[in-house]
């Protein structure tokens, strides 16, 4: 199973830096019982200021930030909360 988190990693007065994460799963069944193994990799950086909100891949790349919010819905309400906070920092 493959999803994606987000995850705050720095906040300050002018700026949020959200990380994207895939988080993947598996459980396998065999006659010596059941097993699960689970990895967690950095996708993508997108950070917030109060003009403007971008993304980078882990090579430093611009990604589509309306892309990244469509393949990770939690990533809309993480930007709106911290867009807020930022707005009553001005």
């Amino acid at each position: 199973m493959r999803t994606f988190r987000t995850r705050p990693v720095r906040i300050s007065q002018r700026s949020v830096v959200i990380a994207i994460e895939c988080v993947e799963s598996h459980r396998y069944r065999s006659s010596n019982g059941c097993r699960f193994s689970a990895f967690v990799e950095p996708v993508a950086l997108v950070v917030c200021s109060p003009e403007t909100v971008r993304a980078l891949d882990m090579q430093g790349n611009p990604v589509d930030v309306d892309a990244l919010r469509r393949d990770v819905p939690a990533l809309d309400a993480e930007i709106d909360t911290y867009d807020q906070s930022l707005d009553l920092a001005r």
